[in-house]
C-alpha cells in the first residue's frame, strides 16, 4: 500500500489529536503492516500507547517494537516454523512480554497452545468456562425464557446490515467455493434494558467478573496478560454487549477482540464471552455452527490446534479477550449470539484502560 493511500490517511486523520507529526509520518510508512481491509483497526496499536501510555509507563519506541515483533512473530507462525516462534517468544527483552497488546498475546498464546501440551491443558481446563445462566429448570421452562430474552434483544437492537464476500484460499477457513455471508450486528446499551431483563444481565455480569477473579485464583494473570494479579484485583468492571444475527452465509471468521477503532478508542478488553439463546444442533463430523477457539485470522501451512464448543440455549461461553475465535461454516440460518466483552480499570483511574493498573 502506497504511503499516500487514501486508507492510511483517513489513519492519519484519525490520529489527528497527537502532537508528534514525527511518528505519524513513521506510522504512514508503516503502512504494509496494517490490514489495508479495516486501517483503523491497526491503528488502535499506535494510538493506543501514545493516547494512554505516559513516558514512564509506554515509551513511544515501545510502540514501534511491539508492532514489528508482532508482525515477525506472525512471519514464524504464518511459515509454519513453531520452533522459531517459540524461541522467538521466549526473550525476555519483548516489550510484547511487557505491555498488554492483544495482537501479539493472541500469537504468543497461539504458539504455546500449539507447542506445549502443558499450557493447552491448564487453558483449556482453566481459562475457557461454559457455564449456565439460570439455575436448573424444566426445559420447556428454560427453552421460552432464553426466547423471550432473544426477542427482548431483538427489539432493542439497531441492525447494521454487513455483507462481506469469501474468496477460495484467503483468509482462514478456506472455504472451497466463493460465498457471500450476510451479517447483521448491532451494540446494545444495558442502561435501556428494560426491567425483566435485569436478572439476566446480572447473572451475565457476575460471571464474567467472577471469571476473571478466577483467571487471577489460578495465577494466569501474569502470564496471560502481563498484568500483576495484585493490581488486577483492584479493578472497576465495565460490561458491553453486542448482538449478532447471522442471515445467510458460511461463517464468521476467526478473530480476537480488541476493543474500539479510531481516535476515540475504547480499553482493551480483558475477557469475552458468548451467551447462547438457541442450540446448534449437535454434529460431532461437521461440527456446524459451533464455537472454535484456536484458529488464526490468518492462513497457516499446517492445520492448528483447536477447540470447538457446541453452543447450547441459556449457557454463557467466557475465554480471554484476545484468544482467536470464530464459528465454523454453518447450515443453519439465522444464528444469534450475544457477544460480551469485560473492561476494567484500576480503581479510581481516570484512564479506561488496561495501563491503568500500573499507575
Amino acid at each position: 500500500m502506497a504511503p499516500d493511500s487514501p486508507n492510511l490517511i483517513n489513519v492519519a486523520n484519525a490520529l489527528r489529536n497527537i502532537e508528534d507529526q514525527e511518528f505519524v509520518a513513521w506510522f504512514s510508512r508503516m503502512g504494509p503492516i496494517f490490514d489495508p481491509e479495516n486501517p483503523l483497526r491497526r491503528a488502535e496499536i499506535i494510538h493506543r500507547g501514545i493516547k494512554a501510555g505516559r513516558p514512564d509507563l509506554m515509551p513511544r519506541h515501545w510502540t514501534r517494537e511491539i508492532v514489528a515483533e508482532s508482525q515477525k512473530l506472525k512471519a514464524y507462525i504464518k511459515d509454519g516454523d513453531l520452533t522459531g516462534a517459540k524461541t522467538f517468544i521466549d526473550q525476555a527483552n519483548l516489550v510484547g512480554n511487557r505491555y498488554y497488546l492483544p495482537e501479539f498475546r493472541a500469537l504468543k498464546h497461539f504458539v504455546r497452545f500449539n507447542t506445549e501440551s502443558e499450557y493447552k491443558k491448564t487453558f483449556t481446563k482453566h481459562c475457557v468456562l461454559v457455564l449456565p445462566i439460570f439455575e436448573a429448570s424444566p426445559p420447556d421452562v428454560s427453552s421460552k425464557c432464553n426466547e423471550d430474552i432473544l426477542q427482548s434483544l431483538i427489539r432493542l437492537a439497531k441492525w447494521a446490515d454487513k455483507v462481506d464476500t469469501i474468496v477460495p484460499g484467503k483468509g482462514l477457513n478456506d472455504y472451497p467455493v466463493e460465498a457471500q455471508k450476510r451479517i447483521r450486528a448491532s451494540r446494545l446499551s444495558p442502561k435501556d434494558f428494560p426491567d425483566d431483563l435485569m436478572t439476566w444481565r446480572k447473572s451475565i455480569e457476575s460471571r464474567c467478573v467472577s471469571f476473571w477473579f478466577h483467571l487471577i485464583k489460578n495465577d494466569l494473570t501474569k502470564d496471560l496478560y502481563g498484568i500483576d494479579s495484585r493490581y488486577a484485583a483492584e479493578a472497576e468492571f465495565d460490561v458491553r454487549y453486542h448482538i449478532n444475527e447471522i442471515l445467510a452465509g458460511p461463517v464468521l471468521g476467526p478473530h480476537y477482540h480488541s476493543g474500539s477503532a479510531g481516535y476515540d478508542i475504547a480499553a482493551y478488553p480483558l475477557a469475552s464471552a458468548v451467551y447462547y439463546p438457541r442450540t446448534v444442533p449437535e454434529d460431532h463430523a461437521s461440527k456446524a455452527g459451533y464455537l472454535e477457539l484456536g484458529r488464526p485470522n490468518f492462513g497457516t501451512v499446517f492445520e492448528p490446534e483447536t477447540l470447538a464448543i457446541r453452543p447450547v440455549a441459556g449457557h454463557i461461553v467466557m475465554f480471554p479477550a484476545f484468544a482467536f475465535h470464530g464459528v465454523v461454516p454453518i447450515n443453519q440460518s439465522p444464528r444469534y449470539s450475544i457477544n460480551i466483552d469485560l473492561h476494567a480499570r484500576r480503581k479510581g483511574s481516570r484512564d479506561n484502560s488496561i495501563l491503568g493498573f500500573f499507575d
